[in-house]
């Protein structure tokens, strides 16, 4: 008996951690690049945040970079809103510390209340810091 309220206490208060810490970190590079997007969808600046490195940068739809910080305040403030995304044919290639994640994300949304609707062809580099992947840079282009 006593066992068993030990595993049960264990277990509430790993669910605990996890829940304060906004979710789990990215253990490999694929994951990190899935947690970008789904912060996206989700509209999540916080676990963006968490997740992007402090010089992060996005080369966005119409070749401006937006660094992390303008890019969490973008999504927090309503600026960008995904209202559905799907991403598909994803690899991932990694490089000792780093990572570079392709693929392409079939996304519908507005940015500054105008909708598009569009696929996106998409790379993601990854570095790993402090034992979870961190997502340092992104490349967004339309593909039609």
């Amino acid at each position: 008996m006593k066992k068993t309220l030990f595993i049960a206490l264990f277990l509430l208060s790993i669910l605990r951690a996890y829940a304060q810490s906004g979710g789990a970190p990215a253990y490999d590079p694929t994951t990190s690049a899935n947690l970008f997007f789904n912060a996206l969808l989700e509209e999540d600046a916080t676990t963006l945040s968490r997740l992007l490195t402090p010089d992060f940068g996005i080369v966005s739809f119409d070749g401006k970079i937006i660094d992390g910080g303008t890019l969490a305040q973008s999504l927090a403030g309503g600026f960008i809103v995904i209202d559905a995304g799907s991403i598909y044919s994803l690899q991932t290639r990694t490089y000792g510390e780093a990572a570079v994640t392709n693929g392409t994300w079939q996304v519908r949304g507005t940015f500054q209340n105008r909708g598009f609707d569009t696929e996106v062809v998409f790379t993601v580099v990854s570095v790993r810091q402090g034992g979870s992947w961190k997502v340092a840079s992104v490349q967004m282009t339309p593909t039609r």
